[in-house]
Order: structure tokens, then C-alpha cells, then sequence
């Protein structure tokens, strides 16, 4: 389900059964930005985690942001997709 939490959710739940952590970490960016270490990614989950990943997100993007609980990071992508196509379509 594109843009739908509940993937996300469903892997967080089947693994708090195991002794795991859990990120989920979608980029705002498209090819180019990505090839340019220009993404945008946009963390939510874990945060000890999230510092881990840190320095690999660094070199990918330009802006890494910690958002929150598990579901944030793809409403936080949902809501940066609609600005851009508001702003495309006028």
C-alpha cells in the first residue's frame, strides 16, 4: 500500500516480539538528489537507531530529520509529496 503506515506498523509489531530495533527512514529526493548526496531523509522509529544510521545518512542526503514514533516518517513523506504537487500544479 503506497503511502500507507500499516506496512510499517505490521513489521514494527512482529519484530517488538523479537529482541530487534526498528526504522523506518523514507527520502524525499529523486535520482538525481540521490546520486548528488542530496536527499532528504526522514527518520522514524528507533532513535538509537536512527544516531547508528546517522553517519550513512549523512553521506546520502543533505537533511536527516528524526520524526518520531514508528508511521511518522511516511506521513511526514505523504505530506512533503502533496506540497510538491501543489506547487507543480499552479
Amino acid at each position: 500500500m503506497p503511502g500507507s503506515k500499516k506496512p510499517a506498523m505490521y513489521t514494527y509489531v512482529a519484530m517488538y516480539t523479537l529482541p530487534s530495533l526498528f526504522l523506518q527512514a523514507p527520502v524525499s529526493g529523486s535520482k538525481k538528489p540521490a546520486i548528488d548526496g542530496q536527499l532528504i531523509i526522514l527518520g522514524a522509529g528507533d532513535e538509537s537507531l536512527f544516531n547508528d544510521a546517522l553517519p550513512a545518512f549523512q553521506k546520502m542526503g543533505k537533511r536527516s530529520f528524526y520524526l518520531g514514533a514508528t508511521g511518522a516518517g511516511a506521513r511526514m513523506k505523504l505530506v512533503v509529496n502533496m506540497i510538491m504537487g501543489s506547487m507543480m500544479s499552479e
